[in-house]
């Protein structure tokens, strides 16, 4: 089965936000994040307790901080999605875009093959990590933050056969 896919920059970033809400890799990183501005918070306040800082001085700074706190755990995962699109846009200035935009897929008895115009990737079933399906695509996972974006408008036909085929030959 052959499949010709073209993924837009908007399925590249849909893929990315994907990744970083839904795996374990990228919900790590946003828990991380969420817990970096309540702990600098809180040594904050422990430095102004230890040095004799004014009762309400130490009040104030802590309900300020508290409140600062508060939003960047409510706004972590925003703003990481927000950084990963500027770092997407900055690439695609320099014209290094990290996916291509126009790909074929060639669906053997035993291996995935991705041609591009610059590359040849061959893959086994068996080395297929998961299959994900989201935001109008399926993402096989080659890698922890690696997958095949096929979007479903360029599948349509093909979609049910395709799914049966990655059932048949993924055991997950």
């Amino acid at each position: 089965m052959k499949i010709s896919v073209d993924v837009t920059e908007r399925d590249y970033y849909a893929f990315n936000e994907y990744q970083m809400t839904h795996t374990q890799h990228g919900l790590v990183a946003i828990r991380f994040q969420r817990m970096i501005m309540p702990i600098v918070s809180a040594i904050g306040i422990f430095i102004l307790v230890f040095r004799g800082t004014e009762k309400s001085v130490i009040i104030t700074t802590s309900v300020v901080l508290a409140l600062v706190s508060l939003l960047w755990v409510i706004y972590t995962p925003k703003l990481i999605i927000k950084g990963l699109r500027y770092s997407l846009d900055r690439l695609k200035k320099e014209g290094k875009l990290p996916y291509s935009d126009k790909s074929e897929f060639d669906f053997t008895d035993d291996f995935i093959i991705e041609t591009t115009e610059n590359s040849v990737y061959k893959i086994k079933y068996a080395e297929v990590l998961k299959i994900a399906y989201a935001n109008d695509c399926t993402y096989i996972y080659i890698g922890a933050a690696q997958a095949f974006i096929i979007p479903d408008r360029c599948i349509m036909a093909e979609k049910a056969e395709l799914m049966n085929l990655l059932q048949e030959k993924i055991k997950m």
